[in-house]
């Protein structure tokens, strides 16, 4: 029995050539994931209500201010609410003071990232004695 030279040669460019890697499959989940953040409270029947007839004064408020305050990474820009630093109670809400006009991306950052928040002073505790 011989061996055909070309046969030879076609075995070793057989051997010489890289083999494809088995492409293997992701295990099955069994456990869901779990979420990176937490969700943001919605708001009350009597909160929706108080923030009804604020929106003369937010609009009023950010009247003049076109530029977001707060400047976090997903900042748009452009302001267009209202973000209360010192959450959202009604003696809170009603004091323009603790106002900071921002863009919608910058007010949701601040209350999933509230320890960044806290740092860089957009978010205070108003039951902190700020004295």
């Amino acid at each position: 029995m011989s061996i055909n030279d070309n046969t030879v040669l076609a075995r070793l460019r057989q051997a010489r050539e890289p083999k494809a890697k088995k492409q293997c499959e992701a295990p099955k989940r069994t456990v869901p994931l779990k979420k990176a953040t937490k969700p943001i409270k919605g708001r009350s029947e009597k909160m929706r209500g108080i923030i009804a007839a604020l929106r003369p004064l937010y609009d009023a408020f950010l009247k003049d201010k076109e530029e977001c305050a707060i400047k976090s990474p997903v900042c748009t820009g452009r302001a267009e609410c209202v973000h209360h630093e010192e959450g959202r109670g009604i003696k809170v809400v009603l004091d323009q003071s603790k106002w900071k006009e921002c863009c919608r991306a910058c007010n949701g950052w601040v209350e999933s990232k509230d320890a960044e928040a806290r740092e860089k002073g957009h978010k205070k505790s108003r039951h902190a004695n700020n004295s």
